[in-house]
């Protein structure tokens, strides 16, 4: 027989707390809460399909959502890689633009540079042509030799 203070511990060993400070009743595989709101506490027994359905919902809907997440996962790989063939694509195309408008600059530059070249040119011929009038006019005493004339020629050109 079972005296008393047995039975008063057992019981005590019926009831425990969950995580959010409820006293739960434990019977079996079921657990009845008892809410600090109400003083009654909702002693249910379920049977035990009620929880096979109830554990069954749980694994389909876990399932369901591996599912969903596998075809995310899939979905944002399959953009991503995507991207990345888009990324790859461009860069080229960028690559490409950079290298012609490098060709593009140094034909210009060439451009540039023979312009820069002919303008010396003419310069040159022009202070040919004003040195010439210079001795024509001046007369070959102010200058003594061929020699000073090409001396002065090329310090004003720069040649």
């Amino acid at each position: 027989m079972m005296n008393r203070s047995d039975g008063a511990a057992a019981a005590e060993r019926d009831f425990v707390v969950d995580g959010e400070g409820n006293v739960c009743r434990t019977v079996g595989y079921m657990t009845d809460c008892l809410n600090e709101d109400t003083d009654k506490v909702p002693l249910q027994t379920h049977p035990l399909r009620e929880f096979e359905q109830h554990l069954n919902d749980l694994k389909k809907e876990n399932f369901s959502l591996k599912l969903r997440i596998y075809f995310l996962e899939e979905r944002i790989q399959q953009k991503f890689e995507d991207g990345s063939d888009e990324i790859y694509r461009t860069n080229i195309e960028l690559k490409v633009e950079v290298e012609s408008l490098k060709q593009e600059l140094q034909e210009k530059q060439q451009l540039l540079d023979k312009a820069l070249y002919e303008e010396l040119g003419r310069e040159r011929l022009r202070v040919q042509q004003e040195m010439q009038v210079c001795v024509f006019l001046c007369g070959s005493s102010l200058v003594s030799s061929t020699d000073q004339t090409h001396q002065a020629f090329r310090s004003i050109t720069g040649g």
